[in-house]
C-alpha cells in the first residue's frame, strides 16, 4: 500500500467507497448519496484549509483501498485547535489494519500543523457497545477516549442511533 495525498482523480473511488457505507450501515448517518461534484468540492474545500487528506493506493491494481481527512470541528475561532477526523475503507480491504495507517499519517500532520485535539463522531446503535465496533476499537487503539455518548439522537436504515465521542490529544499522542 502506499499512502499519498488524494487528488482530484480519486473523486470516483471516493464516491464509491462512501456510496457502500451510506446504502448499507449507520457508519455515517448521511441517507442520500452525495453527488461526485459533491465529493469533488469537499476535497477542494479541505485542500483551500490545508487539511490532511490522504488515500491508501493498492499497488497491485492502482485501487483507492481507503482515505482519511481532518476537518474543522466548529467554525467558531476558539475551536481553531480543534479537528475532527474521518476514516472510510473500501469494504475489500477492511480487517487490515489500514485505518490505523491512514489515521496516524493524519494525526501526525494535524500535530505538524500545531492542532491540539482531534474528536471522532462516530454512529452506533443503541445496544451496541464501542469495544465491539471497529471504528471504536480503533481510535481507542491510537490513544483516543471516550468522551461521551449522545443518546438517539440519529435515525438510519429505521432506527434510531446514539453518537459516540472520542478524543485524541494531539499535544500527547506518539506515532508509533
Amino acid at each position: 500500500m502506499d499512502i499519498r495525498d488524494v487528488d482530484d482523480t480519486d473523486a470516483e473511488s471516493i464516491h464509491a467507497i462512501y456510496d457502500h457505507y451510506v446504502k448499507i450501515s449507520v457508519a455515517t448517518l448521511q441517507e442520500d448519496l452525495p453527488t461526485l461534484e459533491s465529493i469533488r468540492n469537499n476535497i477542494k474545500r479541505l485542500e483551500s484549509i490545508n487539511m490532511p487528506f490522504v488515500v491508501a493506493i493498492d499497488t497491485s491494481n492502482g485501487q483507492v483501498a481507503g482515505y482519511a481527512y481532518g476537518d474543522i470541528f466548529n467554525e467558531r475561532s476558539g475551536y481553531k485547535h480543534t479537528v475532527e477526523d474521518s476514516v472510510y475503507i473500501n469494504k475489500d480491504y477492511t480487517a487490515r489494519g489500514l485505518g490505523k495507517v491512514l489515521l496516524k499519517e493524519v494525526f501526525a500532520r494535524l500535530k505538524a500543523m500545531g492542532k491540539k485535539v482531534v474528536i471522532a463522531k462516530m454512529s452506533i446503535l443503541p445496544d451496541v457497545r464501542p469495544e465491539d465496533m471497529a471504528t471504536c476499537r480503533l481510535h481507542a487503539s491510537l490513544g483516543a477516549r471516550e468522551v461521551g455518548r449522545m443518546l438517539k439522537v440519529g435515525y438510519k436504515l429505521g432506527a434510531l442511533v446514539d453518537v459516540i465521542i472520542y478524543q485524541l490529544d494531539l499535544e500527547e499522542y506518539e506515532a508509533s
